[in-house]
């Protein structure tokens, strides 16, 4: 494996799977949060990107981190419908915010607003939302998509914005996670490499020299 000339990692799914069973958390800090996402055609394109989402959030753009298909040009998400797929044009842009500050602000807010909410009203998928922020904060996370609507507005125009501007060459939809520190964000890398080396080969298909092509 190695970057080419635009910052790009070159590595096929089998050597990420080796790599995750020799130095996981190598893996992580040297390869998977570094360089330049698949989906960005230039080192140059990705810059702008961090640009434009960090003047609109004030959050540094070295905060910035995509995640994803769309980094490595292949999901590593322990899903059987998802694990070694190639990314595609309907790919959404995965984006992980790492800033101890905001995380703690958005986090303050939902718990306030939940305390008013209390779970066992909920029904439905705002139930389902509720369960999956639960799991979230076990890493320090807040996944923009789970949050109360009115909480999130500004994330969501902020996303729309830069998702219009296509740096990565077509309009993708970006979606944010939130992270409060790096440590939690490789946690959860960590987490789906674990259960990676669990489910394969006996649930999840073993990896190829090649991602396999995305089934819609």
């Amino acid at each position: 494996m190695n970057f080419d000339s635009e910052g790009h990692i070159v590595i096929t799914p089998h050597q990420l799977f080796q790599l995750a069973i020799d130095s996981p958390t190598r893996l992580v800090d040297h390869y998977l949060i570094r360089g330049t996402p698949n989906v960005f055609p230039s080192y140059a394109a990705y810059g702008e990107f961090l640009h434009a989402v960090s003047e609109r959030i004030g959050v540094h753009p070295s905060n910035l981190s995509p995640r994803g298909s769309c980094q490595i040009g292949f999901s590593i998400a322990p899903r059987v419908e998802k694990v070694w797929m190639a990314m595609d044009a309907q790919s959404d842009l995965d984006l992980a915010i790492v800033d101890a500050a905001y995380y703690e602000h958005i986090d303050q807010e939902v718990i306030k607003w939940e305390e008013r909410n209390r779970a066992h009203r909920m029904r439905g998928p705002a139930a389902e939302r509720f369960e999956s922020r639960q799991g979230d904060r076990f890493y320090n996370c807040c996944r923009v998509d789970d949050l109360p609507s009115h909480l999130c507005a500004h994330h969501a125009e902020v996303m729309e914005a830069v998702s219009g501007m296509k740096q990565c060459g077509s309009r993708r939809t970006l979606k944010a996670f939130i992270y409060r520190d790096w440590y939690s964000l490789r946690s959860r890398y960590l987490y789906d490499l674990r259960k990676l080396r669990q489910l394969v080969p006996n649930t999840l298909s073993e990896p190829g020299d090649k991602p396999l092509p995305r089934l819609r």
